[in-house]
């Protein structure tokens, strides 16, 4: 809206022109039978993808002929309000609009752009191009509360910015600034510039850049198991965006500093979405396929908005590097194990072959090793501290290393174990954990399922008879008494035909006249057995005697099995 008309109305004086970078403005100064402007209008819209540039000027009074120029700039003015001189802020490809009208008929538009150190001489848009017209009766403006405006005092314009040569498809061009101002003559462009209305600030472009925010779902997982999604939303957009795309991008595990998101770059997944409009902001969202890590590290989503240029007014757009980050942390494995033992138990001092098995679960492709070790005896209730180092039983390699399958189970494999000492015995097995899983373990002591039961033995009883033998050598009243010495001889037959199988050394009479084996005779095998005694007397009153085979016999027998020898 200008300043009231009178005195404090500005202008530009002092033979001020268009090419003129610095500018007078003048107080008051509106010569008589010229035009003095009271408004001016400026709107842009996209239609079928095309940008329309919509002008308008209001005037107080109709002086037939209106020669207005509308100044678009891509810096902002100065406010040209107060009386002075200016220097205006002018950038290569500003355009300069002029609406030359002579009094009748159908206005001419014009257009011409900065170059720099002038204006371009002005090009004249035909109707398929630019249409404009000046009111031939009285019309209201609903922006100024309805006044009335009566013929001559209102034109306006509008230009296919693109079908005129201004905007190109593909360059982004933005505006904001733009005032209007009036020629004293239409007969030349170069014609003293009078009266104006103040520059205002506008936003006329071709394209605009979106802000990209997006949200990752969940910021932490595990590897193997939890599915991460991202979100986008899209805001500061032009006209729809429905059905247009997002793209999203995952990177890592871990990427160095300073990686490469941009939006050729390659990336470990990658999935789009077609885009929903929100309402009336414009905001749009889309919510990416689902992804399972498979590898512990860092990760970042990165969502990118291709935009919608040629033929939209959307630049390319995306959130960035590393907006949302993602820890993906090791799998928190179990273990879980099996002894496997011999049948039929196993004894004190057998040798046998023993193994035990351990099969992880919540791991994801386990690899590494499972450490084995074998403890005991153990008496009373095992508990988490009874499996020590002091009772690692001396296995081979005890503690033992088996291997990760793929599976995820690992075993001792056959063990030779000999105990010496009956009772409980129990493996306890841990876990290494690798770099995609945590350690795990060791499983407890005491675990009934790693149970190596040790029994007792019965012992081997066999008995058997011994034999020995004693002699009495009585004398004669008168004779004295008998001295001498005794030997005995043990024969394995009744008749005492076979060789002795004891002589016992020679045993002097004691003072009763009596002499014995000094040890006893296994009578083994079975069978009949015959002592054979002979005595040698030293008085010599009494004559040597043997007694007869037949006298001392001994039948033995044995249930079985036989005697210990």
């Amino acid at each position: 809206m200008d300043l009231p008309s009178g005195s404090t109305d500005n202008a530009f004086g002092q033979g001020t022109h268009e090419n003129d970078t610095s500018a007078s403005v003048v107080l008051g100064s509106i010569p008589p039978n010229k035009n003095d402007l009271t408004r001016f209008y400026l709107a842009d819209e996209f239609v079928n993808n095309m940008p329309f540039l919509y002008l308008a000027w209001e005037r107080a009074v109709n002086i037939g002929s209106a020669d207005m120029d509308f100044e678009i700039n891509q810096a902002a003015q100065p406010a040209l309000r107060t009386a002075g001189m200016y220097t205006l802020n002018r950038t290569v490809g500003d355009l300069l609009v002029l609406f030359e009208f002579g009094g009748s008929g159908t206005p001419m538009i014009q257009i011409a752009t900065w170059q720099g150190t002038a204006w371009s001489t002005p090009v004249t848009l035909n109707g398929t191009s630019a249409l404009a017209s000046v009111n031939t009766g009285t019309v209201t403006d609903p922006l100024n509360g309805n006044a009335s405006l009566t013929t001559g005092l209102f034109g306006d314009a509008a230009i296919n910015l693109q079908a005129a040569g201004i905007f190109n498809s593909n360059l982004c061009e933005n505006f904001s600034s733009a005032y209007v101002k009036a020629r004293s003559s239409g007969s030349s462009f170069n014609a003293e510039l009078k009266d104006l209305i103040s520059p205002i600030p506008v936003n006329l472009h071709s394209c605009v850049t979106p802000t990209v925010t997006t949200s990752q779902t969940p910021t932490t997982g595990t590897v193997g198991s939890t599915s991460f999604t991202d979100s986008a939303t899209v805001t500061g957009v032009t006209g729809s965006v429905a059905n247009e795309s997002v793209t999203f991008k995952l990177f890592g595990p871990s990427p160095a500093s300073g990686f490469d998101c941009s939006p050729t770059a390659g990336a470990l997944f990658t999935t789009t979405g077609t885009l929903t409009q929100a309402g009336s902001t414009a905001s749009t969202m889309q919510t990416a396929g689902s992804k399972v890590l498979s590898a512990v590290g860092s990760y970042y989503w990165v969502a990118y908005y291709p935009g919608d240029r040629p033929g939209g007014q959307n630049l390319p757009a995306q959130s960035g590097c590393t907006d949302e980050p993602i820890t993906v942390g090791k799998a928190p494995a179990s273990v879980s194990t099996v002894a496997t033992n011999p049948q039929g138990g196993i004894s004190v001092g057998s040798t046998v072959g023993i193994s035990d098995t351990a099969t992880l679960s919540s791991a994801f492709q386990p690899t590494g090793s499972v450490s084995f070790g074998l403890h005991g005896p153990i008496s009373g209730t095992a508990t988490a501290s009874s499996c020590t180092a002091a009772n690692l039983v001396a296995l081979p390699g005890n503690p033992i290393a088996g291997s990760v399958t793929a599976g995820g189970t690992a075993t001792t494999g056959s063990q030779s174990f000999t105990p010496t000492q009956a009772g409980m015995y129990y493996w306890v097995a841990g876990y290494s954990g690798d770099n995609n899983n945590q350690g795990a373990g060791p499983s407890g002591c005491g675990d009934p399922n790693e149970s190596v039961v040790v029994s007792t033995i019965n012992p081997t009883l066999a008995s058997k008879i011994l034999l020995s033998d004693s002699a009495k050598v009585s004398g004669a009243s008168g004779a004295g008494t008998p001295t001498g010495s005794v030997v005995f001889e043990l024969f394995n037959t009744a008749d005492c035909s076979s060789t002795p199988i004891f002589t016992s050394t020679s045993t002097t009479l004691d003072a009763g006249g009596t002499a014995s084996t000094t040890s006893p005779v296994a009578a083994t095998p079975a069978g009949t057995y015959a002592w054979e005694v002979v005595f040698t007397s030293t008085n010599a009153n009494y004559n040597g005697l043997t007694t007869p085979c037949t006298a001392e016999q001994a039948v033995i027998s044995y249930r079985s099995p036989s005697p210990a020898p």
